[in-house]
């Protein structure tokens, strides 16, 4: 074999791995174009969707879009409240309640958590609820709820620590009175 053959026969191979590649690579941005437009469309499905049922006040039983401002009444109002200067010191506001209740949320989640792992009277007194009424789902839902303390119970025990049941009630109860 001459030393021409092996060298054509060498780039006929990169020639087909490059064509390999640069299929693989147009069969990547297809579908990310296509995935990208399915989304589009479902979105874009939505807000048609929403705008017909706030337009038509339309009645689904429990659900009611009688009171539900339609898209472009929402965006137009967005628009107003962006062109007045209001909307940073709104943002601000909102912001700083979700933090405050968090924060609130925390600190007395951590605060029972620690009261019922160390007293007994406050494990009587704190724990009955959450532990009896808390729903447990069979698979883990919150990924921060793989690192639960048992605070004083055997690990196998399934039911949620202490300081994850405060956090859940605390912010199930905000939810409810809002």
């Amino acid at each position: 074999m001459s030393l021409s053959r092996a060298k054509s026969g060498t780039i006929d191979l990169n020639a087909a791995a490059s064509a390999a590649r640069s299929k693989t690579s147009l069969r990547r941005v297809k579908t990310f174009f296509l995935r990208y437009a399915v989304r589009l469309a479902s979105l874009a499905l939505f807000v048609g969707l929403w705008q017909f049922a706030s337009a038509s006040h339309l009645r689904l039983g429990f659900v009611t879009f009688a009171n539900v401002p339609a898209p472009t009444e929402a965006f137009d109002a967005f628009v107003a409240l962006a062109r007045s200067g209001k909307l940073v010191p709104h943002l601000a506001s909102s912001v700083s309640r979700v933090f405050a209740g968090f924060a609130n949320a925390a600190v007395t989640g951590i605060v029972l958590g620690l009261a019922i792992a160390r007293a007994k009277l406050a494990e009587d007194v704190f724990l009955p609820l959450p532990r009896d009424r808390a729903p447990d789902p069979g698979g883990r839902v919150d990924p921060s709820s793989h690192s639960d303390v048992p605070f004083g119970r055997s690990v196998d025990d399934s039911s949620p620590s202490p300081v994850l049941c405060f956090q859940f009630y605390s912010a199930r109860s905000k939810a409810s009175k809002t």
